[in-house]
């Protein structure tokens, strides 16, 4: 989990995963607080504007599935990334996640 700026403020390491895995799920949830949107729409702004990921100058952002927004009414309160982005169950997992944590913490309160 990332806050607003994409700094991490929670990780967890499921068993078996690699130092790998849990760099690639940090930086899916940079990417997706830090651009405000999930990380499968950065990919597809790439694709569409022609821009490659380089272009950016940030070696956090990824196009990797896998990274959603935690959204408040206004704009994004960070973002939560999963690792093993190639998983069918993938965007449902982020959405419980960021659903989980929303509620856990409260929409007004999240990551403060």
């Amino acid at each position: 989990v990332a806050d607003e700026n994409g700094e991490l403020v929670h990780a967890m390491r499921m068993d078996g995963a690699s130092h790998t895995d849990m760099r690639h799920a940090s930086r899916k949830a940079y990417t997706a607080a830090f651009m405000a949107r999930d990380s499968r729409g950065f990919r597809g702004q790439l694709l569409h504007d022609g821009p490659r990921l380089a272009d950016w100058a940030d070696p956090m952002l990824t196009t990797l599935t896998g990274g959603v927004i935690i959204p408040n009414g206004k704009g994004c309160l960070g973002g939560v990334g999963v690792l093993r982005g190639a998983s069918t169950c993938l965007p449902e997992l982020c959405r419980l996640l960021r659903d989980c944590v929303t509620s856990a913490v409260g929409a007004s309160t999240l990551l403060r």
